[in-house]
Formats: C-alpha cells, sequence, structure tokens
C-alpha cells in the first residue's frame, strides 16, 4: 500500500489567500517586545518561531514566547480557514484517496492540526485522517525537519520507502529528502511552478488533484 501524505497550506488550500497577515505580525512585534524579542512587523508571521530560537537562549523564557506565538497564529488561522481557497479538485480526489483500499492518507503540516481538521470538517465531508502539526513547545519540529512526516509515517505504519509527499515548498522537498520518500510538487499557479522548476523536474510537478491522482495512478499502477 502506498501512503500519500499531504503538507498543508499551498498543498490543499491557500490558507492566507483571503487574510491579510500584517495584522498577525503586528500583534507578534508587539507580544515578542514584551520577551526582548526584535521581530519586525514587516516579517512573515511564521519566521517568529525561528527569530524567538535565534534570540532567547534561556530555555523557560523560550518556550513561553514559543507558547505565545503559537496562541497568536493559531487564532489567524482559524479564522483564514473560513475564507481560504481550495486547491482544484481537494474536495473530490482527497476523499477519494483516503477511501481508496490502494492508499494510506495523512497530513503532515506546520499548521495546526485544529485548522486542518476544521478544513477537512468544511471541505472534505469530515473526513478523519491522522494529522500532524506544529507543536507550541517544539517549533525546531516544523518542515523542512522530518519529524512530521516521520510521525505521520508511524500513525499509518508505513515504511518511509511506501510514502509520496505532496507539499508546494523547499521546506517540504527538504523534508522529503531528509526522510528518503518520494515526492510531488503541487504548484497552483505558474508562479509556483517556476518556483518548484528551481529544485524539481517537471514531469514531478502537477497543478491541481486531478493531475495528482493520475500522476499517482501512473507511477504505481494502481
Amino acid at each position: 500500500m502506498i501512503s500519500v501524505v499531504f503538507d498543508f497550506d499551498g498543498t490543499m488550500c491557500r490558507l492566507f489567500n483571503n487574510y491579510n497577515l500584517a495584522h498577525t505580525s503586528l500583534i507578534l512585534h508587539e507580544k515578542m517586545r514584551e520577551y526582548g524579542v526584535n521581530f519586525s512587523p514587516d516579517c512573515d508571521a511564521f519566521d517568529v518561531f525561528n527569530v524567538i530560537r535565534c534570540q532567547i537562549s534561556k530555555k523557560d523564557v523560550r518556550l513561553s514566547a514559543f507558547r505565545v506565538a503559537d496562541s497568536i497564529i493559531s487564532v489567524a488561522e482559524s479564522e483564514a480557514v473560513k475564507t481560504c481557497q481550495p486547491i482544484r479538485g481537494v474536495e473530490k480526489i482527497f476523499l477519494q484517496l483516503a477511501y481508496d483500499n490502494n492508499y494510506a492518507v495523512g497530513i503532515a503540516t506546520n499548521n495546526s492540526s485544529a485548522c486542518v481538521q476544521t478544513f477537512l470538517n468544511d471541505f472534505c465531508n469530515g473526513c478523519i485522517v491522522p494529522i500532524v502539526g506544529r507543536v507550541p513547545d517544539m517549533p525546531e519540529k516544523m518542515k523542512p525537519a522530518p519529524w512530521s512526516l516521520l510521525k505521520v509515517a508511524e500513525k499509518l505504519h508505513t515504511p518511509v520507502e511506501n510514502i509520496v509527499f505532496i507539499g508546494d515548498t523547499m521546506n517540504d522537498y527538504a523534508c522529503s529528502c531528509c526522510v528518503g520518500c518520494a515526492f510531488i510538487g503541487m504548484a497552483y499557479n505558474q508562479t509556483k511552478k517556476q518556483y518548484m522548476q528551481k529544485f524539481l523536474m517537471d514531469d514531478m510537478i502537477v497543478s491541481d488533484y486531478y493531475e495528482l491522482v493520475d500522476k499517482l495512478s501512473k507511477l504505481y499502477k494502481i
């Protein structure tokens, strides 16, 4: 059996396509100043975890800052998922793969598990699959680290050589390389495709879920 593991934001949906993260970055900037962290409001909100890790050496203070940052970002995710833009075909094909006896399906993401499950509830008929998301106390486990992908493999009882990881960033690809599994890139538009062509061959890039299921069936003769 082949296990297909998905990244979430950018791979299953464009989570923040209709949501402005500038306000979230501003809140993070103000809160992080209380910890002596210089986090610019102009930075991508998800960069805050690496900034905290680099700027706070004391473990208990660092963990407290991580938890505060995670809470702020989780609020943004819970709001954004209500207006997200699903990648074409995800509602139909994800369910098709999840209930196909030839495949096992899971999700490995830097987003919160709660956000992902809300998406599945709203767009994928409440489908239940293993989800390994961001853990507030362990930002070092976020991709490109292999932890989330390995944990999903463990939950699916799947050897890594039987995994195909579907993602949309260099971090996703690096994670798959570290684990030693196959990778297919999800490029939802031409700009994303050009980005992925820098590290991935064209024949391993798809533009939507209809192309993905066709690619999987050809690669694995299912």
